[in-house]
């Protein structure tokens, strides 16, 4: 029985010391996911303006609009007589 205890507060104590081993490697984990995630809104922030600054609020014309090599629009109306971005040349 005694040595039965002893395996079982050795066992403790080890998970208690690995615990402190790896608290550095947790912490740092931890900033480098913030840091992530702060670099995320920032990016998703800056999409957004670009976005409602170039009237292009919905992703499909924007992503669009790079792909025909962006550059200035300007709204030209369709037959129904909407308006719609068409670029520059």
């Amino acid at each position: 029985m005694n040595d039965a205890l002893a395996l079982a507060e050795a066992k403790i104590q080890s998970f208690v010391d690995g615990f402190f081993w790896i608290l550095p490697n947790l912490a740092i984990g931890t900033i480098a996911l913030l840091v992530f995630v702060l670099a995320a809104r920032l990016a998703g922030r800056a999409v957004r303006r670009v976005a409602q600054r170039r009237d292009r609020s919905d992703l499909g014309v924007l992503l669009g609009a790079f792909a025909n090599g962006g550059g200035p629009t300007e709204d030209w109306p369709d037959e129904a007589g909407k308006s719609e971005p068409r670029r520059l040349t």
